[in-house]
C-alpha cells in the first residue's frame, strides 16, 4: 500500500493567512498540522505528497527535511499557479495515480487533526481488502451539509452517497480518507475526473463499485476561517 496525501488546495477561506503558507503546514501545538497527520501513520507505508506550483517549494523543503523521519519518497507538482487553476482534489489524485504502478492506494486530505492513528483504519483494511471509508455520526446539520454523506447498510456497505446534501440522507459523515483496492485504482486511471472534493468521486462511483465504511475510532478537528483556526492555536 502506498498513501497519497493532498495538499494542492489554496486555502482560500483563510486568507491572509494561508496566502503565502499551506493550510497543512500552520502549526498546532508547536507541529504543522501535516506532521501531526504522519505521526499518525504506519511509517512503513510509502507517502507521496501531491502540492501545486505556488507551494511547491515549500514542500519540498518540508520534504528534504522530513522524507526519512516519516518514509515520503516524492512530491509531485500540478503545475498550478493559482486557485483558478487548480484541478480539485479528484483531478490532482487522478493525475498522481496515473504516475504511479497499480497499488492499493490511501488517500488522505492533509487538513485534518486527529486524536488517533490511522494504522487501525490501515490493518481494517489489510484483514478484509475492500474499497473502505471511514465514518462517524455527525448530528449537525450545518456540518453535514459541508461533507459527505453516506447509508450503511448492516454489511457496512454504503448503499447511498451524496456529498454537501442540501437536505443530508442521515448522520453518517464520511470524512477524506479512503482507501482504494489496486483494481478500483485502475479504473480510475481510465478517467479524467476533475471533481474538487474527494466525496464527489465517491458519489460518482458507489454504483459501480463496492464501497465499505468503517466506524472512525476518534475524533478528528477541522477548521474552515481563520477565526476556527486562532481559536483552536489558541485552545
Amino acid at each position: 500500500m502506498k498513501c497519497i496525501l493532498l495538499t494542492a488546495g489554496y486555502g482560500t477561506r483563510l486568507y491572509p493567512l494561508t496566502k503565502d503558507v499551506p493550510k497543512c503546514l500552520l502549526e498546532y501545538k508547536g507541529k504543522t498540522i501535516l506532521e501531526c497527520l504522519l505521526e499518525n501513520m504506519d511509517k512503513n507505508i510509502e507517502k507521496i505528497i501531491v502540492t501545486n506550483d505556488h507551494f511547491f517549494k515549500q514542500f519540498n523543503d518540508f520534504y528534504l527535511k522530513n522524507k526519512e523521519k516519516y518514509n515520503i519518497t516524492k512530491v509531485y507538482n500540478d503545475g498550478t499557479k493559482t486557485p483558478e487553476e487548480r484541478l480539485g482534489a479528484v483531478g490532482d489524485l487522478i493525475a498522481t495515480l496515473k504516475k504511479e504502478d497499480d497499488d492499493d492506494f490511501l488517500v488522505a486530505g492533509t487538513d485534518n487533526i486527529l486524536d488517533f492513528s490511522l494504522d487501525e483504519f490501515i490493518n481494517n483494511f489489510n484483514k478484509n481488502p475492500r474499497n473502505l471509508v471511514m465514518t462517524h455520526f455527525e448530528f449537525r446539520s450545518e456540518r453535514l451539509k459541508k461533507t459527505g454523506v453516506a447509508r450503511i447498510d448492516t454489511n457496512g456497505k454504503i448503499y447511498y452517497f451524496e456529498e454537501k446534501p442540501t437536505n443530508p440522507p442521515s448522520v453518517q459523515a464520511i470524512p477524506p480518507f479512503y482507501i482504494f483496492t489496486k483494481e478500483t485504482v485502475k479504473m480510475l486511471k481510465e478517467h479524467d475526473y476533475k471533481l474538487d472534493s474527494l466525496g464527489e468521486l465517491i458519489e460518482l462511483i458507489y454504483n459501480d463499485v463496492d464501497i465499505y465504511a468503517m466506524a472512525m475510532p476518534g475524533k478528528r478537528i477541522t477548521f474552515n476561517t481563520l477565526d476556527e483556526y486562532k481559536k483552536l492555536a489558541n485552545d
